[in-house]
């Protein structure tokens, strides 16, 4: 109860005091990464497992307003992190951590506060933990993705481009990555982070600090009469029936909600009727994107059995 209490009274002086509007300090996500432990074994995990990382520079509801968070993708420092651990022993067993550095009467301090899931959004259900890799931090990977050619193309057409998201997990899923390595996934939007959809996303290999980076045409173009696609929302497959040429030379991808490419390969539109498996997805909203001498988009939803 004392700990509350003075992680209550330092939230309110930092909300409060006008001389604290620049107390917030940004930091790389290895450097909160030992408060984040402590806290988790304080919820209670014996033996705390690191599953994920991640920071935003979206608003955090129920944060003190002096809270402002922004990635920068300059240095790879952000004023928040978020750590999710699970309990070797009792993997039913997760903590969530939120972690903050800040400056009070001239004293830098790093805090640490378990946060609700329910005030969560867009957290993934990552399979396997990211304990025993030693992963690069932001600095490397954002200085990657500046470097990427797709990036500095979309950075070009969109000079206020941001950084919204970045999600630090293990590759169980998707077969276009190394498996069971841990990757970044970082969500770039083209002016504002107040929005679900991003149209740009870079996925960083977290032990090489390699990069590749999409775009994805948010338009849900389900109306084009050239492709149909059923059963949708799909369980076990997806039928996809060509109703006119749109070139012979076809590719299909699948690409995730966030803009990530979960596969990608070739077709003859010439075949008017191909079956795509979506059984090894997780249930979600994805899209398929057809290119032939067009592109066409079709939202589709996996869901279970």
């Amino acid at each position: 109860m004392k700990k509350f209490t003075i992680v209550i009274v330092a939230f309110w002086l930092l909300s409060n005091f006008a001389y604290c509007q620049q107390s917030f300090k940004t930091f790389l996500p290895k450097d909160g990464l030992e408060t984040a432990l402590m806290e988790a074994m304080n919820a209670g995990l014996t033996t705390p497992q690191l599953k994920l990382v991640a920071t935003t520079s979206q608003n955090i509801p129920n944060a003190p307003e002096q809270l402002k968070p922004e990635i920068d993708p300059t240095t790879g420092k952000s004023a928040v992190w978020l750590y999710q651990f699970i309990d070797k022993d009792i993997d039913t067993l997760q903590a969530f951590i939120g972690v903050v550095k800040f400056s009070l009467f001239g004293f830098e301090q790093f805090m640490g506060l378990s946060i609700d899931i329910s005030l969560l959004n867009m957290i993934p259900n990552l399979q396997g933990t990211i304990q025993e890799f030693d992963w690069k931090q932001t600095d490397e990977v954002f200085s990657s993705i500046l470097n990427n050619q797709s990036f500095k193309t979309f950075a070009a057409a969109n000079p206020n481009y941001k950084f919204a998201n970045s999600a630090l997990g293990l590759n169980t899923i998707n077969p276009l990555y190394e498996l069971n390595k841990p990757y970044w996934i970082t969500f770039i939007a083209k002016d504002t982070v107040q929005t679900p959809n991003f149209p740009f996303t870079c996925t960083t290999n977290a032990l090489t600090g390699s990069t590749e980076c999409i775009a994805l045409n948010s338009v849900d173009d389900n109306n084009n009469s050239d492709v149909s696609i059923y059963p949708n929302p799909a369980i076990d497959a997806v039928n996809i029936v060509f109703n006119s040429d749109i070139g012979n030379q076809t590719s299909i991808s699948i690409i995730d909600i966030n803009g990530k490419e979960i596969m990608n390969y070739p077709i003859n539109s010439n075949d008017k009727f191909n079956l795509l498996h979506t059984s090894f997805l997780p249930n979600g909203e994805y899209f398929l994107v057809i290119q032939g001498n067009t592109t066409i988009v079709k939202k589709f939803i996996k869901e279970g059995k």
